[in-house]
């Protein structure tokens, strides 16, 4: 997978690594509406869910703990 990193020009292209993929997985529990935002209505719900929150929470430290490539 591909993707368009901050700081890099336009159209620039950059390999994402698993890590990045699983903190995109986590951030779309937050996007209850599928449009790729999370807006302050979404990331409430989502935080005053217990059964959602724990999730979010565990793929978070997941995705924070897994190994990262030195670039």
């Amino acid at each position: 997978m591909v993707d368009q990193r901050p700081g890099t020009s336009p159209g620039v292209l950059t390999p994402t690594t698993e890590a990045d993929d699983r903190v995109r997985l986590v951030f779309s529990l937050f996007d209850a509406d599928g449009d790729g935002r999370i807006s302050p209505e979404e990331f409430t719900a989502v935080v005053l869910d217990p059964r959602r929150f724990d999730a979010a929470v565990n793929g978070f430290a997941d995705a924070l703990s897994a190994p990262r490539c030195a670039a």
